[in-house]
């Protein structure tokens, strides 16, 4: 008999206070220098009818507005940039028509010194922002300062107080009216530096695209002006999931009289369609909350018709 076995680990934290009052925004001027690359290459299909570019994928998410330049593909020669209104203008004539062929398109570098955020900051729309990455910024920051930072599904962003002088920080992440924690995972963090009671360290994956707020608090979750630090904020694209994100390629594990444990994570997997949220997690079952993050891999045995099948996590 094939058995297989759904692993989505069961995850506790304790985040701050959600109410932003006392807290201050870290000021624009105070991010240093963005570490970014020249430029950031994305693929999209696009769609040429009778010689006309007719659909542009993502094109709703603003990335005409940067005015991407089309470096290879069949439908136009490198070089090409693509201007306008949706699905955009291209500078030069199709060389032939099809639909939905993948581009790859390049993107200007984040020209400012400061994570991007909503419009009235940057001056562009949250979704164009989505180009900026990989990236790392970094600012100086108090218990009690908080700074909105649009992300973006399929990236991963890592805030850091690691290498600031001694305090003990934690960091959470929320929506951007401070009210509810964020949409993604893991949404807290206290510690992770390397030292119990020390500053936070936490790689947040947001489950969709929007604008969020990352504070920094003194633990348990204390505004104090007087402990200060530097804030790291690292952004990259997610890695491919795990080989075993899907039931079809579950990794097999010969079932022994002894335990025989098997490396593994759910880093980065995603959620397995059709399969509903474990029945057991108390009242926090949903996608992306404390109890349930969301992201199962996935693992078979074949066993017997008799017998007791123990699995250790």
């Amino acid at each position: 008999m094939l058995l297989l076995v759904l692993l989505h680990p069961r995850l506790h934290a304790q985040p701050c206070n959600l109410a932003l009052g006392g807290t201050t925004q870290v000021a624009t001027v105070a991010w240093a220098p963005a570490t970014v690359p020249s430029n950031t290459t994305i693929v999209r299909n696009l769609t040429v009818t009778g010689g006309v570019l007719t659909a542009f994928s993502s094109c709703a998410a603003g990335l005409l507005a940067l005015n991407p330049t089309v470096v290879s593909g069949p439908y136009y020669a490198p070089g090409t940039v693509i201007n306008g209104a949706c699905p955009g203008t291209p500078s030069n004539a199709a060389i032939t028509s099809g639909a939905a062929a993948q581009h790859t398109l390049s993107l200007p570098a984040w020209g400012s010194n400061f994570p991007p955020d909503a419009a009235g900051q940057t001056g562009l729309t949250g979704a164009q922002n989505c180009s900026v990455c990989p990236a790392v910024f970094q600012a100086p920051i108090c218990a009690g300062q908080y700074f909105p930072y649009y992300m973006c599904f399929g990236q991963t962003y890592t805030f850091s107080m690691c290498g600031s002088v001694a305090w003990n920080s934690n960091i959470t992440v929320t929506n951007a009216a401070g009210t509810t924690l964020a949409n993604g995972f893991p949404q807290f963090a206290e510690d992770g530096c390397g030292t119990p009671g020390g500053h936070a360290i936490l790689s947040f994956i947001p489950a969709a695209s929007g604008l969020y707020y990352v504070r920094i608090y003194n633990s348990p979750c204390a505004i104090n002006n007087l402990l200060c630090g530097t804030l790291n904020v690292q952004c990259n694209p997610n890695p491919a999931p795990p080989s075993n994100d899907e039931p079809a390629n579950a990794i097999a594990i010969p079932p022994t009289t002894v335990c025989n444990f098997v490396n593994a994570t759910n880093a980065f997997a995603t959620p397995t369609g059709g399969v509903p949220a474990p029945a057991l997690c108390g009242s926090g079952c949903a996608v992306s909350s404390g109890s349930y993050s969301g992201y199962d891999v996935w693992f078979s045995a074949i066993v017997s018709g008799a017998g007791t099948l123990s699995i250790q996590t």
